[in-house]
């Protein structure tokens, strides 16, 4: 992913300690890029990490 993501990130963090995967990441990032023209940031993509794992389950 392009664009400023840190570890340390609470929403990051989150979306691995709620078992995000490669796929879902990949797929939550192609919606995101998608739907949003401007740089992707974490807060940005945890709309759609969420989406994508909701949808997964």
């Amino acid at each position: 992913m392009k664009g400023p993501f840190y570890a340390q990130d609470s929403r990051i963090q989150a979306w691995v300690q709620a078992g995000i995967r490669d796929p879902d990441l990949r797929e939550a990032y192609e919606r995101a890029r998608t739907d949003h023209s401007g740089m992707l940031t974490a807060g940005i993509m945890d709309k759609y990490v969420f989406e994508v794992m909701r949808e997964a389950a």
